[in-house]
């Protein structure tokens, strides 16, 4: 009963609040990560063993509750990467306060390709199928997967980042 908890109070929260029926997020969502890499400019440190290349990955585990991020970042005083990682047990309350974020991740029309775009990644998986897509901005990247709006894309990635850990003071800010 304790393990399914967590599952009824998100359908709950899903059904009271709806969903839009463009947004990738549905009740059938279980996980939802972005994943982040720099373009063709060099490393902003040298690889360490904890963190092998430059990366930023937020992670939403619905069925877990739980709010991860990891980033392997060039530190200040630093010639290495550096591993920035924390994880939080969410509330019902913290995924209420998502779901509205969440709804706006809708597939775009590709918009964009700099000559040095990033990889941006949306991975979302359900009880049947884990699906790719990327950031519209930058879809030069990888044409065979589709197009994600990229301010969407960031609003919840820092939303993820700020949750996993714990400053929800700015969390609430962006959210109209």
């Amino acid at each position: 009963m304790i393990r399914s908890a967590p599952i009824f109070l998100w359908m709950a929260t899903i059904a009271a609040v709806g969903c839009d029926d463009d947004s990738l997020w549905s009740t059938s969502v279980r996980e939802l990560s972005i994943t982040r890499r720099p373009g063709f400019a060099p490393p902003a440190g040298q690889p360490t063993a904890d963190c092998p290349s430059e990366i930023a990955e937020d992670t939403l585990s619905v069925v877990e509750l739980i709010a991860s991020s990891r980033n392997c970042v060039g530190d200040t005083g630093s010639d290495s990467l550096a591993l920035h990682a924390a994880r939080h047990a969410m509330t019902q309350d913290d995924l209420d306060t998502l779901v509205p974020l969440l709804q706006r991740l809708v597939i775009v029309d590709p918009v964009g390709c700099p000559s040095d775009a990033p990889s941006v990644v949306l991975k979302v998986t359900t009880s049947t199928e884990t699906t790719m897509y990327g950031d519209a901005r930058y879809a030069c990247n990888d044409g065979s997967r589709q197009a994600v709006d990229g301010e969407a894309l960031d609003q919840v990635s820092r939303a993820l980042h700020d949750l996993a850990f714990r400053d929800f003071a700015s969390l609430r800010a962006t959210i109209p």
